[in-house]
């Protein structure tokens, strides 16, 4: 069997796996409800399909040009960038551990889609790029500390709603955010200091990003 027919084979089981473990993360049922089970499925079942379609045609761009569609789509519903990303390096490994024989062509195509999500446009691009950077000068600058990865998110939504223009975006994620971490049991109180710490830690003459930060101040302001 070629590449792309051992995946379309296997989407199902791969889709149904990877769609468990991302439920582990109770992020999604509460953002999304019930509902969300389905549309985390459905789209894994894409994510795949339209690989298979890829390594038939021989044709990275095929799943480049998914994934950025899917990024215009889903940075708009409550998803940001970086669950795109990690969705799919999570199929990678899936496909990897399932399928050896054909992880090479999988996992480059999967990662030269990943690539494809980067955005053109400054400072949207700049913030990306640097999420990493950015998430550990911010996690360095609060004495309490957050965990990094949650810094990250944070900064992938920033990002998105820059690119989009957005910031009306940025700030219901970072008000959501503080409802369901109320709801969890946990402090929300490291929110609007990490907003202080991403101003600070990105170049003065952002403005479109300053803008976003002070869209979620106000949200943050207004539900306290």
């Amino acid at each position: 069997m070629t590449p792309a027919e051992l995946v379309r084979i296997n989407i199902e089981a791969i889709s149904l796996r990877a769609t468990e473990e991302t439920e582990r993360d109770a992020f999604w049922l509460a953002r999304f409800g019930e509902r969300g089970h389905n549309f985390i499925l459905e789209d894994n079942r894409y994510h795949l399909t339209y690989l298979a379609e890829a390594l038939a045609a021989a044709s990275p761009a095929v799943l480049e040009n998914y994934a950025r569609w899917l990024q215009s789509v889903l940075t708009t519903r409550g998803m940001c960038t970086r669950h795109i990303e990690d969705n799919f390096m999570q199929l990678a490994r899936l496909l990897r551990d399932s399928l050896p024989e054909v992880a090479p062509a999988t996992g480059s195509y999967l990662e030269q889609a990943r690539e494809a999500l980067i955005y053109d446009d400054q400072p949207a691009r700049g913030i990306q790029l640097g999420v990493s950077e950015l998430a550990a000068q911010v996690t360095e600058a609060l004495v309490a500390g957050q965990r990094r990865l949650e810094i990250e998110l944070y900064v992938s939504y920033l990002a998105d709603a820059v690119h989009l223009q957005r910031p009306d975006l940025f700030a219901s994620h970072i008000s959501w955010t503080r409802g369901f971490l109320l709801l969890q049991g946990h402090d929300a109180g490291h929110l609007a200091p990490v907003l202080e710490a991403v101003r600070g830690a990105v170049p003065a003459d952002s403005q479109s990003v300053f803008t976003c930060l002070d869209a979620a101040a106000a949200a943050l302001g207004s539900a306290a």
